[in-house]
């Protein structure tokens, strides 16, 4: 009985060392895409937040859907899956010595930031009835004529 406990002890301290060895591969892969994967998650965790907040003001508590709140996981889930595609075309571009195609992560996180900010933007307007594109438009001209004194 002792040599089947010793034998189960190396086996578990084996499946240890093994999946520490993995979870830091993982995460040495990951650090440098990080900035972006907390600026996707911290832009859809905003976006859930001020989706609640507006169809809570609009609708009130009985119209929150679990199902929604779900959506926003799958979407975090697919915005992960498209930044670390792009992490990975770059780093084989690079190997190969493509230099141009270095920036390819950024874009994508870009694309990312820019589509959840306009649904924050349209959260916001929902829930608050104002429309901010429209004072947005109002101000650029302001900011482009201080800047041509």
């Amino acid at each position: 009985m002792l040599k089947i406990l010793l034998m189960f002890t190396k086996y578990l301290s084996f499946i240890k060392n093994v999946s520490t060895l993995i979870v830091i591969g993982i995460l040495d892969y990951l650090i440098p895409i990080q900035p972006f994967i907390q600026a996707a998650f911290t832009l859809v965790i905003l976006d859930l937040i001020t989706k609640v907040l507006a169809v809570i003001k609009i609708d009130g508590y009985l119209s929150i859907q679990s199902g929604r709140m779900k959506e926003s996981v799958i979407k975090f889930f697919l915005y992960l899956c498209g930044i670390i595609a792009a992490h990975e075309v770059n780093t084989l571009a690079q190997a190969e010595g493509v230099e141009t195609a270095t920036y390819l992560t950024f874009l994508i996180a870009v694309i990312i930031a820019t589509t959840e900010f306009q649904s924050i933007i349209e959260n916001i307007e929902y829930g608050t009835e104002v429309k901010i594109w429209d004072k947005i438009k109002k101000f650029i001209p302001l900011v482009k004529n201080l800047f041509k004194k």
